[in-house]
């Protein structure tokens, strides 16, 4: 009986790790056919000051999608940078007049020069967002 027990009890615990590893298997490639923009070949690093912040509110999303306007010696340019609960869940927030550091990719949206930010340094403080390829690191945590 007790056997019997402890069987059905790794059992249960190795469906569930089965599952949940599942979930987040399939939310990477949701997010790899989702047509992204990320390009790995057109990374490049930005510094400048923000010159405004815009939260973005979405009807599928919880919560907001935040960039920022960057304001460098060259140009101004929009920073994709992501879900506001992961930016705060990092203990970061950016307002008018931060100076900060931008990596990532330099796209075309709607004919605009836009980053997507990889990772962004402030304060000596560094908010990695995706990996290299482009992967937001927040795939598969749920939204909050």
């Amino acid at each position: 009986m007790r056997f019997l027990k402890i069987t059905l009890a790794a059992l249960s615990v190795a469906a569930l790790f089965i599952i949940v590893s599942t979930i987040k298997a399939q939310d990477i490639e949701k997010f790899k056919k989702s047509g992204k923009l990320f390009d790995a070949k057109t990374i490049e690093t930005v510094k400048g000051e923000i010159s405004s912040v815009k939260k973005s509110y979405n009807e599928k999303s919880r919560g907001y999608i935040l960039g920022f306007k960057l304001k460098s010696d060259d140009e101004t340019i929009y920073v994709h940078v992501g879900p506001g609960w992961y930016v705060e869940e990092k203990e970061f927030t950016f307002v008018k007049g931060d100076k900060v550091e931008v990596t990532g990719s330099r796209v075309t949206v709607k004919d605009k020069q836009v980053i997507i930010a990889t990772e962004i340094v402030k304060d000596g403080k560094t908010l990695i967002l995706r990996n290299g390829e482009g992967t937001p690191l927040w795939i598969g945590w749920g939204e909050k």
